[in-house]
């Protein structure tokens, strides 16, 4: 009966409840004194020391591969380089409330749509760009 909740240990009747007293953590005592995982040291330096191989490779992706692989190489750069861009949407406001921006979540369909739909009007404007004369079938400077 000691450690089950009531409004005298629990600290309010309402919305949620603290731990019995006997549960609570000390003053300066952490839940998780391990802290979170930390990843391998070795791992993650091997990773690094292929950055500018890698890096090196998502150009030539984005200079010499089809226009899909390219627009991805080059996305991927731009989002390290500069982080990914906020997806936000805007609701109206209810009985002239100020509107609320919102980040959207995609799922990984909607995604899968969005590059599909920018990789076509990449290729439709190299398409464009060859049949006007301003680019060569082989250009890789794009």
């Amino acid at each position: 009966m000691g450690d089950k909740p009531t409004p005298e240990n629990s600290g309010g009747s309402g919305g949620k409840r603290k731990p019995p007293v006997g549960r609570r953590f000390q003053k300066g005592q952490s839940g998780n004194p391990g802290g979170r995982p930390k990843t391998l040291a070795e791992f993650k330096e091997l990773t690094r020391n292929h950055s500018a191989e890698a890096v090196e490779k998502l150009v030539r992706m984005m200079r010499n591969g089809p226009p899909t692989q390219a627009v991805r190489a080059a996305e991927i750069l731009l989002d390290r380089a500069w982080g990914k861009p906020a997806q936000r949407n805007e609701i109206a406001g209810v009985d002239g409330a100020a509107p609320i921006t919102v980040r959207a979540v995609l799922t990984s369909d909607e995604k899968r749509a969005r590059q599909r739909a920018l990789a076509e009007k990449a290729a439709a404007l190299v398409v464009q760009r060859i049949a006007s004369g301003e680019h060569e079938p082989g250009d890789a400077d794009g």
